[in-house]
C-alpha cells in the first residue's frame, strides 16, 4: 500500500526531466510560474506566442526589442518543453543574488552545468 501511495506521489507532484535527471517535486505549472517570477525579477518579459499564424518558421527565444529582454515561446509547446527552454534561457543569466525555491536553483544549476559542458565540447 505505501509503494502505491509513493508512486501515486511522484505522479501527481513531481516534474522528471529525463535529459537531466532530476526529479522536482513541484507540479509543471508551478515550476513555469516559478521560472516566469525569476525572469521578471531578471527584468526579462515571457511573452507566450502563437507561433503557426505567422506563415513562416519561427523559434521561440530571447530578443532584445528597445533595450527591453522578451523571451518569445510558443504558446502550443508542451509545459514541459515550456519549462526546459525557458530554464535553459534563465540559466545563461546571473541569479546567484536572487533568492530562487531550492529545487528551481538545483534545476537551473544542472543545466547550466550541462550546457557548459557541451560548449566545452565543440
Amino acid at each position: 500500500m505505501s509503494v502505491i501511495c509513493f508512486i501515486y506521489f511522484i505522479q501527481i507532484f513531481c516534474s522528471i526531466d529525463k535529459k537531466l535527471k532530476i526529479a522536482i517535486f513541484m507540479k509543471p505549472d508551478q515550476i513555469y510560474d516559478e521560472l516566469k517570477n525569476l525572469a521578471e525579477k531578471l527584468d526579462m518579459t515571457v511573452s507566450e506566442q502563437n507561433f503557426s499564424v505567422t506563415g513562416i518558421k519561427v523559434n521561440s527565444g530571447l530578443c532584445k526589442v528597445k533595450g527591453k529582454s522578451i523571451y518569445y515561446i510558443d504558446k502550443h509547446k508542451s509545459l514541459h518543453k515550456k519549462n526546459q527552454m525557458l530554464a535553459e534561457c534563465l540559466s545563461e543569466f546571473s541569479y546567484e543574488d536572487i533568492y530562487i525555491m531550492p529545487a528551481i536553483r538545483e534545476y537551473l544549476d544542472k543545466i547550466k552545468k550541462k550546457y557548459e559542458k557541451n560548449k566545452n565540447m565543440e
